[in-house]
This record gives C-alpha cells, structure tokens and sequence, in this order.
C-alpha cells in the first residue's frame, strides 16, 4: 500500500482514537465520582491507547516506518 495512503488513514484513524479517549476519561471521571476509586479496566485501556497513539504520531510525523496495530501485534503495556 501506497506510503501516503497508510498514513491518510492513520490520520483518520487517529482523530477517532483521540474521541474514544476523551469518552473513556469522561467515563473514568465518573466512576472516581461515584466509587471514590479508578477502574483498572479503564486504566489499562487508556494506557494501551495511548501507547498506540504514540505509535501512530512518530509514523505519521515521519519519525518511524514502523506501522502500528493493526499492521503489526497490538502492544500492551
């Protein structure tokens, strides 16, 4: 696949990822209201999408070749 392509469609990709996080945060946000403590599966999902988001600015910034997920295996933390 075409260079320019790949990194067209982590640039879509990404700005719905960026959506996902605001809601789960939101989520997260709410749950320490009500339960006075984090959610560890919301914590570890955030975690992993963050290192994914990671992933895909240093491609599309140029500074790696490496594609992210869903190209290569899913990294958790």
């Amino acid at each position: 696949m075409d260079s320019r392509i790949t990194r067209y469609c982590f640039l879509l990709l990404f700005g719905f990822a960026e959506t996902i996080l605001f809601f789960s945060a939101a989520i997260q946000f709410i749950w320490m209201l009500i339960r006075g403590k984090r959610n560890e599966h919301i914590a570890e999902f955030g975690t992993d999408l963050g290192n994914w988001l990671a992933a895909v600015a240093r491609f599309q910034s140029g500074a790696s070749e490496e594609l992210p997920f869903p190209w290569e295996k899913w990294k958790q933390h």
